[in-house]
Parts: structure tokens; sequence; C-alpha cells
């Protein structure tokens, strides 16, 4: 099936570890462009192209995670950059039409359904600064398999097994309900594929994105 979402695992460009500025070693001190330069330089090209980059990284992390089940193939691809007018409540979003197979999911969302009710009890509970615009109930939220034709629970939802199917990797199939254990293995777990995915990153220098004079 397809979908439009936005891209699962990407936490963002803006003071991320994939900030432009980092992405693309301008802050080098033996190589970063001078003030003329770094305002000719074409930030939105800059940011599509890594944004390319990431949807197919995150794709090759996924097919490493699930490699081990038929029919796991998951392709994203890239549409556009969806970034705020201010960063004060969300990040940038790569949005990208999303395939893969419904059964696929389907069947791994039943296989991990203990600890997906606990992490979306907590995931999307409201709390100050935070009003969730889904569900924090497992049956509501899962909705019977309609979640993966929603475009918000869609891209949350196959972010969530990614995280949940690299913890188990890294922890063992016992992971802990405990808030703060919980909270634990899910950012080092979500952490540990942001770094995976970055490392796969191979972008041009900035040099080739200076616009003429």
């Amino acid at each position: 099936m397809k979908n439009e979402i936005a891209l699962p695992l990407f936490p963002g460009f803006y003071n991320t570890i994939f900030e432009i500025d980092s992405l693309f070693r301008l802050e080098d001190e033996e190589d970063k462009p001078t003030e003329e330069e770094y305002d000719r330089l074409d930030f939105k090209e800059m940011q599509n192209d890594a944004a390319r980059q990431i949807c197919k990284a995150t794709e090759q992390e996924f097919e490493y995670l699930f490699r081990a089940y038929e029919n796991s193939k998951v392709e994203f691809i890239f549409k556009y950059v969806d970034s705020p007018q201010y960063y004060n409540y969300r990040n940038d979003m790569i949005v990208v039409d999303a395939t893969f197979n419904k059964k696929f999911v389907v069947d791994r969302v039943n296989e991990i359904k203990g600890i997906l009710i606990n992490l979306i009890k907590y995931k999307y509970e409201a709390r100050d600064g935070y009003l969730p615009l889904v569900s924090n109930n497992f049956d509501k939220f899962w909705d019977n398999g309609e979640a993966l034709e929603d475009e918000a629970k869609c891209g949350g939802l196959l972010e969530m097994l990614a995280i949940i199917y690299k913890a188990k990797a890294m922890y063992g199939d016992n992971l802990s309900f405990k808030e703060y254990d919980m909270l634990q293995w899910y950012c080092s777990a979500r952490d540990q594929l942001h770094s995976n995915i970055l490392v796969e990153l191979e972008l041009d220098h900035w040099s080739c994105y200076l616009k003429e004079k």
C-alpha cells in the first residue's frame, strides 16, 4: 500500500544531528565558507539534497532491521521538505510517498502489541505544551488497521516499529514498560538509528551550492 506521510525517524534539521551547517561542514575551521560565500549558498537545495539521501538511508535502515521477514521492503520517495515558519512547536518534516506491504506491518503490530500498547499510551499522552492529535489508547489509535490509512498515525507507527525492533536487538525481547526504563530504551534505540542514518549520507561539498553572483 502507499501513503503520503512524514518520513519516520527524521527529527528535523533545526538543532539536531541533521543540522544543515553540520551536514555540510559549514563550521569546519579548515574549510568553511567566507561570509560572502555563506550568503550565496542555496540552502533550500542543500536541504532537499540532504532530505533525498536521508530517505534512502532510512529505507536501508528499515531493510536491515526487518531483514529476517518476508515482504518487508519499505520505500520512501521524497516529495518535499515541510518547514514551519517558527520552530516553537515542531521541527522540519520530510514528506514522502511511503510504499510498504500492509500484511507485513499488521503482522509486526500483532507480534509486539503488548509493547505498542504501553508505548502509544506514553508517547501520545497529553502534557504541558503538548496536545496530541491522536488517541493514546491502542485500540482507538490502531482502529482495526485503519491507522495505516491515516497520514499522521501511519508515519508514527512505522517509526515506533523501527525503534522497538532496534531496542529488542539492543536489549533483548523483554523490554521494560516502566516509564523510566521505557524512555531509556526508546531514546537509546532512536538515537542509534539516527546515527546509523547519518553515517550513510554522502553529500556534495558546500561549494557545489553557491548561487551565481
